[in-house]
């Protein structure tokens, strides 16, 4: 069951919003202070937060900025509400992180759909990155049982010698620090070398990297 935190200061509609929530399978509860949200937000470690943008003693804004301050808050999605509807407003929200943003008065079953598809969205992405991580850890043991670049690679993408061991480094999961350390040079030489890398494979990222190397490695 989906934990939701409601901070807003009008109790009356917190109240109805909470139950509303419940009747549709979340696990809601209220605050009616940014103080309490606070504290509520660190015991209850909610899966996502709908806060009212105006607000006593700090505004919705702050509030998620403070809790951001909480390495273990900080990923969590949050819905801005607000008594304006300007277009301006809601893009201060969005330009702010807010998965959505909704205007006072508004319709609940829209709240609670618009909660359901940010959560799905969230959870799709964690089986995403669990793949990868997964992805990752098989290639990085498959390094660790191996020799290194093949010559049919170094040869095909015309690799240097110090190109090549770089690379073989990456795959094993080095940062540039740790390859600098080894390698005796500056983290700069081996951020040119990443970048001389990513171009002769044609790929954007260090795991884009390690992926390709893996799939066309013949050892």
């Amino acid at each position: 069951m989906y934990k939701i935190l409601l901070v807003d200061d009008e109790k009356i509609h917190t109240k109805a919003t909470i139950k509303y929530l419940n009747t549709r399978g979340f696990n809601t509860i209220g605050a009616s202070s940014p103080t309490d949200g606070i504290v509520l937000a660190k015991t209850f470690v909610p899966d996502l937060i709908i806060v009212d943008i105006m607000m006593p003693e700090i505004d919705g804004y702050d509030f998620i900025k403070t809790l951001h301050r909480e390495k273990s808050l900080s990923q969590i999605p949050f819905i801005f509400l607000t008594a304006k509807g300007m277009t301006q407003d809601r893009i201060s929200g969005y330009s702010f992180g807010c998965s959505a943003y909704l205007t006072k008065p508004f319709d609940p079953e829209e709240l609670a759909v618009i909660i359901q598809n940010i959560l799905r969205r969230k959870e799709q992405t964690l089986l995403d990155l669990k793949l990868v991580l997964k992805e990752l850890k098989a290639i990085r043991e498959h390094f660790e049982n191996q020799y290194g670049i093949s010559p049919e690679l170094q040869t095909s993408l015309q690799l240097t010698n110090r190109e090549t061991t770089v690379l073989e480094y990456i795959a094993q999961g080095f940062k540039n620090k740790e390859i600098a350390d080894l390698l005796k040079t500056s983290v700069r030489n081996i951020e040119k070398y990443v970048t001389k890398l990513l171009n002769k494979t044609e790929t954007r990222n260090r795991t884009e990297l390690i992926k390709y190397v893996y799939f066309h490695n013949k050892l």
